[in-house]
């Protein structure tokens, strides 16, 4: 697919998504936090999704994202890249 980039495509993509797999359920689950400066962080992700009929998809992955606060706002992401899904029973 390549590099998706903005926030409105990015939004739509996963929309998109959800609307075309109803009863989908995605957890995600911070694994590691490391800060690099106070106002930015590198997080570890490991997501996991429930509800996808069989073989349409990854059911568990990592993915690796840095996000930011500004101005005492919540964290916003600045980039995130996901990895390759993990093996069953890892």
């Amino acid at each position: 697919m390549g590099n998706i980039l903005g926030r409105n495509t990015i939004g739509k993509l996963i929309i998109d998504w959800l609307e075309a797999n109803k009863g989908v359920t995605v957890k995600f689950t911070s694994s590691l936090v490391r800060f690099i400066r106070p106002d930015i962080a590198l997080n570890d992700v490991i997501w996991d999704i429930t509800g996808l009929a069989e073989g349409k998809g990854p059911a568990r992955g990592r993915e690796t994202a840095v996000s930011e606060k500004r101005n005492d706002e919540k964290r916003r992401f600045i980039t995130v890249h996901t990895m390759m899904p993990i093996a069953p029973g890892e």
